[in-house]
């Protein structure tokens, strides 16, 4: 019998205890050497930014890390200058790389990989950037660099600024799989459930609802 659409709910399953948070050993995302990321201060950074749009920026930041979740110029002038010759990935990562300090990572070229790059209708590029942590998915951390010919017009979305140090479940998949299950045979009753995949991943509590959380490990189960 097959699964109903609605039944195959994900199913995040609390792997750990918390964790340690801290920062180091991220992923290698680019088979180039990356360049090393700014040393410059927040403050100087921000200067950088008001003085390249004249002033006329919007920003925001997430209250429990004071890390910027928007960054939108508001004039005609950009946040950065275009390059031409680079293509929107390219662009885009050069420009976090510029500016990591404010929204918290340390080296986004080794902590971001490519989710899709799209254009909208008034010709917009949106540059979309998942977070990973030693081959493993952030769960809901995403930055979204969105540009024009320009340049670099806006940042958006939310990243973890600290991760974990280790990546060892204290659950197997199959234990994982069990309560996942387990849980939704309660929801259920009679219906013929399976599994079809599972992934483990970095849950950050608090992350998509925007208050401050703790690093677990999980497993997404469908």
């Amino acid at each position: 019998m097959h699964t109903p659409p609605a039944l195959r709910l994900r199913q995040l399953i609390v792997a750990t205890t918390v964790l340690l948070l801290v920062a180091g050993g991220f992923l290698q995302g680019r088979a180039a050497t990356p360049s090393a990321p700014t040393t410059q201060s927040r403050a100087q950074l921000w200067a950088q930014l008001q003085a390249a749009t004249s002033g006329k920026l919007y920003a925001s930041t997430a209250p429990e890390t004071g890390n910027y979740t928007m960054l939108r110029a508001t004039g005609a002038l950009p946040l950065q200058r275009a390059v031409a010759t680079l293509p929107p990935t390219e662009r885009a990562l050069g420009f976090l790389q510029s500016y990591a300090p404010l929204f918290g990572v340390a080296n986004p070229l080794t902590e971001f990989v490519d989710a899709g790059v799209s254009t909208d209708d008034v010709g917009q590029t949106h540059v979309r950037l998942n977070q990973r942590y030693q081959g493993l998915q952030v769960f809901g951390a995403q930055l979204v660099v969105h540009m024009t010919a320009e340049g670099i017009v806006g940042v958006s979305g939310t990243a973890v600024p600290t991760l974990p140090r280790s990546i060892r479940p204290a659950i197997t998949p199959a234990r994982a799989e069990e309560l996942a299950l387990q849980s939704m045979r309660k929801l259920s009753g009679s219906v013929e459930l399976r599994v079809n995949h599972h992934e483990l991943a970095i849950y950050r509590t608090g992350l998509l609802e925007g208050f401050s959380g703790d690093n677990l490990l999980a497993y997404g189960v469908e």
